[in-house]
């Protein structure tokens, strides 16, 4: 048996399946090791019978504080119970860098996060420069000591989903930030547009149960598609995608569950930009967006906002429907 490691990444979805890349190099790095993993519970169901992993731990912080930081004492005694031979914290925050650090292993993070300074070995992080997050993480595998061939992208194990969507193109709008979304109007554009050029593919509109409404209107006005908002989940979804003739996202968790099975996929870009590094890593992949240069204001964070600083939303409203139908069009002929 190999070394016993635990890697921490409690942040939101699309960040825990960017985290199977470091689960996925490690893997073929040293065979024998055992993995586990330490996800936000609602992230949890996506590594139901996932062949790699030991165990994955499930943090729920949702609750009040006190609740919060109660569980939060109570899953840091039960991970140093666990007697890791190392921790590798990808969270920059200070509440997983202390479970890290109360594991007595040895510890490995970023250095930018809150007492980031006491771990064993630390990685500067850092943003803009083009380098995608799945290279940023498994730098913190070389700190460790571990010797790597090649940086596998992320990667997820989801049942067979058949022929009921098989060849369909994912239409995934939502997202938790108002400056990730690409304005419905756009979408319902896309659509129709698809719905012409590509008369025998299904069209899915797929997103989250709080989604189907915002998904319904779309789904009405392009006078297309069919809605699909937690009837599958999150695993499934994912399986759905797999079979996928396109996945059309915008920088959201339905970009990285399409990368996770390969899926050809194609982001649409708004407030942030691909230069962050969290695009897509499938084969045939793409993104669109009115680049940084164009616009002055933008980036205007490295996360989604819940409205334009600036309340004009150029990032959005100049990224043209036609655009990203041509990008569309591109991946499915290829």
């Amino acid at each position: 048996m190999g070394r016993r490691i635990l890697v921490i990444q409690p942040a939101f979805l699309g960040d825990a399946v960017l985290a199977t890349s470091l689960v996925e190099t490690l893997r073929a790095a040293e065979p024998d090791a055992v993995i586990s993993l330490l996800v936000r519970k609602e992230a949890a169901s996506l590594f139901d019978g996932h062949p790699f992993l030991d165990r994955v731990w499930a943090w729920d912080r949702g609750g009040s504080v006190l609740r919060k930081y109660a569980r939060l004492l109570k899953l840091a005694r039960a991970v140093r119970a666990a007697r890791y031979d190392a921790v590798l914290n990808i969270h920059r925050h200070g509440s997983s860098a202390w479970i890290a650090l109360r594991s007595g292993a040895e510890t490995v993070g970023f250095s930018s996060a809150p007492i980031g300074r006491l771990f064993t070995h630390r990685v500067e992080h850092a943003w803009g420069d083009g380098t995608h997050e799945i290279e940023r993480n498994a730098a913190l595998l070389r700190a460790l000591g571990v010797r790597l061939d090649r940086v596998n992208g992320p990667k997820l194990y989801p049942p067979e989903m058949g022929e009921r969507t098989a060849g369909a193109i994912v239409l995934a709008p939502g997202s938790v930030w108002a400056t990730k979304r690409w304005p419905a109007e756009k979408w319902v554009e896309l659509a129709g547009k698809l719905k012409v050029e590509r008369p025998g593919a299904e069209i899915l509109w797929m997103g989250g149960p709080a989604d189907r409404l915002m998904l319904e209107k779309a789904s009405r006005e392009a006078g297309a598609g069919r809605v699909v908002a937690g009837e599958f989940s999150l695993l499934e979804s994912a399986g759905v995608m797999a079979r996928a003739a396109l996945v059309i996202s915008g920088d959201s968790a339905p970009l990285h569950l399409a990368s996770a099975v390969d899926a050809p996929t194609l982001g649409v870009f708004c407030s942030t930009t691909e230069a962050f590094g969290f695009g897509p890593t499938s084969v045939r992949s793409a993104v669109v967006e009115v680049l940084p240069d164009q616009l002055a204001c933008k980036p205007c964070g490295m996360h989604g906002r819940a409205a334009c600083p600036l309340r004009h939303f150029k990032c959005g409203q100049d990224l043209g429907s036609e655009k990203v139908f041509e990008a569309a069009q591109q991946l499915l002929a290829s």
